[in-house]
């Protein structure tokens, strides 16, 4: 193919029919070789065979800019026209590391592919896998096509549409042995409709067994709160019918002592009304004699008043003869 008067090859047109323009070599130290070995591989015959033995199928792995890569991947399309070329960058782009995939019918090595390549000066790695869509084939597709960004190449063309149709058809196959293993090892069941209903069931009936516990558990708490309910309102019942009935008795007494006092009652012969809810008196006797002294005449004489409520604490009671009361008693113990 002859360039034009300008040298440059991008320059040219194409006319109906005609095939596509030769692309400019990116700036390097060997464009002449390049070029020269472009064209030796844009001359290889091509297979006519339908059959994918005879596919030269190739893992391209090299560094660069988004735009070297574009201008890398226009040559080797033009040079070896290939059924595939899909590339993007699986790492972040500022590393500049990017993949490509590259399936062509041309009769040429893997070796003279990869050594036209090393004189782009861009780390360019060449991997020529053992078969057509093979398990690292499929896996390096699906990573570019998954996994990456910004993409190029001719994924969705229509002369992809076979290769394309071939991986889809691989992929879910891999996809779906890697879940049938997961499931596998995770249930220790095989993916088998027997299984799959067995599983059902028994998840159905754990299911209906947990909202059994869920409903006796509702159940017991409610009537918890209830009984906690009613113990505390009969414990506000009892309080209010006890202080209700206190107040009772002392308004009782109060009215009592002033129809005494109306009646011609002294004072002295009218004892006090109670007092308001005084504490109870305790008496220490753990360090009271075993006799005690008897009162004094003076003493007895005046009149005692037994307290509301006594409590003793810490002894038995004394023995031998007690006085309470200006009354003298013996005690004895058994």
């Amino acid at each position: 193919m002859c360039l034009p008067p300008n040298g440059r090859a991008d320059a040219m047109l194409p006319s109906a029919g005609a095939s596509p323009p030769k692309p400019q070599v990116p700036p390097c130290d060997n464009m002449n070789r390049i070029s020269e070995d472009m064209d030796a591989l844009r001359a290889a015959p091509s297979s006519g065979r339908r059959t994918t033995a005879e596919y030269l199928s190739l893992c391209l792995v090299g560094f660069g800019s988004v735009e070297k890569r574009d201008a890398l991947l226009r040559v080797v399309q033009w040079a070896l026209e290939p059924l595939l070329l899909y590339s993007s960058f699986i790492k972040p782009v500022e590393t500049q590391e990017f993949e490509a995939v590259v399936i062509t019918k041309k009769q040429v090595s893997a070796a003279a592919v990869e050594e036209w390549l090393g004189l782009f000066n861009m780390g360019l790695c060449c991997i020529q896998f053992d078969a057509y869509m093979q398990a690292d084939m499929v896996t390096c597709i699906s990573r570019i096509h998954h996994m990456g960004r910004q993409w190029y190449g001719s994924f969705k063309a229509k002369t992809a549409a076979r290769v394309r149709r071939d991986f889809y058809k691989e992929h879910m196959r891999e996809t779906k042995a890697q879940e049938t293993a997961r499931v596998l090892a995770a249930t220790g069941l095989a993916v088998t409709p027997r299984n799959m209903l067995q599983l059902h069931s028994r998840i159905s009936d754990l299911q209906a067994y947990v909202a059994h516990l869920e409903r006796q558990i509702a159940q017991r708490r409610a009537a918890h709160d209830a009984e906690s309910a009613i113990a505390d309102d009969s414990v506000s019942t009892v309080d209010l019918v006890r202080d209700f009935a206190e107040a009772a008795a002392r308004e009782n007494l109060a009215s009592a002592y002033r129809r005494m006092q109306a009646s011609g009652y002294t004072d002295s012969d009218i004892p006090p009304p109670p007092p308001e809810r005084t504490p109870p008196l305790v008496y220490d006797l753990t360090s009271a004699p075993e006799s005690p002294v008897p009162p004094t005449h003076a003493e007895s004489s005046q009149q005692w008043h037994p307290p509301l409520r006594v409590a003793f604490i810490a002894r038995p009671p004394p023995s031998g003869l007690v006085t309470v009361g200006g009354v003298t008693v013996l005690i004895a113990h058994e």
